[in-house]
């Protein structure tokens, strides 16, 4: 029995009277099945979030042999059919609920767990994504995409079964579903990993979940109205738009972060990646409603990234539904254009993470194939100096013309001047030779030289 209080700094958990408190893994299950979560205290939430994540894996495994996993799942699936949730109490126990499910992530038993009943709860909290009744609170928004992101480690591509073997995985014979947890014997057999049915590939599971559908919004009219058959023909779908919606909320309810009009899209092969990512000493822009904001905005670019690079590593062909050209092609259909023009705005002093994840992005869209429309390709050019790979190397051509100018007028100006004669035209740099966008500007023309001007005289 486990009487460590972790939420006291490691010290013995005691009561008001002196006698040891109970924090065993019986207990967290008596409670998670004998109340609802509307009477649920939330410090008993905090406190098995605790324990799931700084307990040894034995007390895990103890937890979901009482049912302790199929509890949580209870409960949570008991908030997410509440019409409208009380902010103060109900979206507190959905946070601490969904950092319950993060915990399990952290041992093997917790992750053996999560798998057993997948897609459940994943369809369930995009679905709550989609819906009216999402959760005001960012930081909740973004446990629910971290939910997300955990399904990359849930099914790593080296323990997938391989193509070949797919036919011997459909075939009449069916294996009997056991929990990892339900004998010692049981922990070895489970190390081979399989997709939740009837996915072959983990890029199919991941896109039938975004591919969720959207609840009926509330003021929706009970029928839904059905378009003209000429309207329906000129209809383009936009399978990731239910997604999309939720990235472009951020970018209109955070939109005086976006001010920064002349930022590029940055080329990742002349970024400093580990420069972009080191840890940074906390500045006055960290903790705030807008920096919050922004980090939810950056894993939700993460999350594309990480879905991306599985579409490329299956290879398919571009006319393919689960290739990679299908996939940023379905996203720019939804309204993926928008959302990144928007977003390279943001400050790159205070959210390079923002920008390196455009970045990425755009070069797995480049490598899969799909041509960028103009609006976005014009904007592409290199980083700031600060997290430039070798600033040095782009300051060079500039350098000569600087001492030269410093050392020696027979050298020549290094702005285009007019020449002399009369009527002769100033001679200009061609475009071709022009810097590119965000490398540097082009050399300004040459001022006039002062003189004196003599004032009107009225006489």
């Amino acid at each position: 029995m486990s009487t460590l209080d972790l939420a006291s700094g490691g010290k013995v958990a005691k009561d008001k009277n002196g006698t040891v408190k109970n924090l065993s893994p019986t207990r967290f299950c008596s409670i998670l099945q004998g109340q609802s979560s509307l009477q649920m205290d939330v410090e008993d939430i905090k406190k098995l979030r605790l324990m799931l994540r700084n307990e040894s894996a034995s007390w895990t495994e103890e937890f979901c042999t009482l049912g302790g996993y199929s509890a949580l799942l209870t409960r949570l699936n008991e908030l997410l059919e509440v019409e409208w949730r009380e902010e103060q109490h109900d979206d507190q126990v959905l946070h601490e609920l969904l950092r319950c499910f993060k915990a399990l992530s952290t041992s093997s038993i917790g992750c053996f767990a999560l798998r057993s009943s997948c897609p459940t709860p994943y369809v369930q909290l995009v679905s709550l994504l989609y819906s009216d009744k999402k959760p005001g609170d960012v930081a909740t928004r973004q446990l629910i995409v971290d939910l997300l992101m955990i399904l990359f480690e849930l099914y790593p591509p080296s323990s997938l079964p391989s193509t070949s073997k797919q036919g011997s995985l459909l075939s009449g014979r069916t294996k009997q579903h056991r929990e990892a947890w339900e004998s010692q014997t049981s922990l070895a057999i489970s190390n081979v990993i399989t997709l939740p049915a009837p996915h072959h590939s983990f890029f199919s599971f991941i896109r039938s979940l975004l591919l969720t559908p959207a609840p009926r919004a509330v003021e929706a009219p009970e029928v839904p109205v059905s378009p003209h058959e000429f309207i329906e023909s000129l209809h383009v779908p936009r399978v990731y738009k239910a997604y999309l919606q939720e990235m472009s909320d951020v970018c209109r309810d955070y939109f005086w972060v976006f001010c920064h009009p002349n930022n590029t899209i940055w080329i990742l092969s002349e970024t400093d990646e580990t420069r972009v990512e080191k840890p940074k000493a906390p500045s006055g822009m960290t903790g705030g409603v807008e920096f919050e904001a922004m980090c939810y905005f950056t894993t939700h670019l993460r999350f594309i990234n990480a879905v991306a690079a599985s579409a490329a590593d299956l290879n398919m062909a571009k006319e393919h539904e689960l290739s990679a050209y299908r996939f940023h092609s379905d996203l720019f259909l939804s309204g993926l254009e928008r959302i990144i023009l928007i977003s390279r705005k943001a400050s790159t002093t205070y959210y390079p993470t923002l920008h390196l994840e455009l970045s990425r992005y755009v070069n797995h869209a480049i490598k899969a194939g799909y041509e960028l429309p103009y609006t976005v390709s014009r904007l592409v050019g290199s980083p700031p100096l600060a997290v430039l790979k070798n600033p040095t190397a782009s300051l060079a051509p500039a350098l000569p013309a600087r001492s030269n100018n410093a050392g020696s007028r027979s050298a020549g100006p290094s702005t285009p001047t007019r020449p002399k004669g009369a009527g002769a035209p100033a001679t200009h740099v061609g475009l071709g030779h022009l810097p590119r966008f965000g490398s540097g500007a082009p050399a300004p023309s040459p001022l006039p030289s002062p003189r004196k001007v003599d004032p009107i005289k009225f006489d």
